[in-house]
């Protein structure tokens, strides 16, 4: 028996499951980056993954197409999709962009002093806890994103946290190198607990002094891990330079 489809249905209403494909995509490819399973600078082809993955390749476009936008893929005209690659460049601007936005939304929830929304945040204190105690380093990482943001989302400003939206997928990727090795389990609900503190305070100079050395003993502590390296394949200049450090100098005479 045929069933025929009234022309009075809306075709968004007919895209949800092609729509639910394509997030479910994207938390797997997220996720498998994030994790390292997908490697920096690894190039993504729509055949293999559609076929990995047992969807079109629609849906496999239209999911590297949202992690383009999440920072966590880039797309290249005439050579596809590579996973990004973070230079010492990035990190560093992506470190500022942290504390100018992280410390602004913590400076405006000082000034809120809203109850509601510190129990909320105290609530993702208390995931990052249990995330921690999982051991599961892709939870805690996702958990530890989870809070920062939740301190952006306080505000209640759009655009701070469209501006927030715009580096989280890079934020996940740099939280998520080294983990095993950066992260400290048992002092990280202790470590995020002491931010907490600073906006009790009710002290705008504390907050600003706590986040800003947050975020970035963070970077310190990969930048020893990586022994001035960059993270990922080198770029053209930084190639360049490092060729002229290695090559022998000339003598003259």
């Amino acid at each position: 028996m045929v069933t025929v489809i009234r022309s009075t249905v809306r075709r968004r209403t007919l895209a949800v499951e092609r729509e639910t494909l394509a997030s479910q995509l994207v938390g797997k490819l997220r996720l498998a980056i994030s994790t390292s399973e997908i490697p920096p600078g690894t190039r993504l082809t729509e055949p293999a993954i559609a076929a990995q993955a047992g969807v079109s390749r629609s849906t496999v476009r239209e999911a590297l197409r949202t992690l383009a936008r999440d920072g966590l893929v880039s797309l290249v005209p005439m050579s596809g999709a590579r996973v990004v690659v973070l230079s010492h460049a990035d990190i560093e601007e992506l470190t500022e962009v942290r504390c100018a936005i992280e410390v602004f939304a913590a400076r405006k929830l000082v000034a809120s002093n809203d109850d509601a929304k510190m129990a909320t945040i105290q609530a993702k204190l208390h995931d990052l806890g249990s995330a921690a105690e999982s051991g599961v380093w892709s939870n805690i990482v996702d958990a530890d994103v989870r809070f920062h943001r939740s301190i952006v989302e306080a505000t209640a400003n759009g655009r701070l946290l469209h501006f927030w939206r715009e580096v989280e997928g890079q934020l996940l990727l740099f939280l998520s190198l080294y983990a095993e090795d950066v992260y400290q389990i048992n002092e990280l609900a202790r470590e995020h607990a002491l931010l907490v503190d600073a906006i009790l305070s009710r002290d705008h100079e504390t907050v600003a002094r706590a986040f800003e050395s947050h975020i970035r003993s963070r970077v310190d502590l990969r930048e020893e891990l990586w022994s001035g390296k960059p993270v990922g394949p080198l770029s053209n200049d930084e190639e360049k330079a490092a060729r002229h450090k290695r090559a022998p100098s000339k003598r003259h005479g």
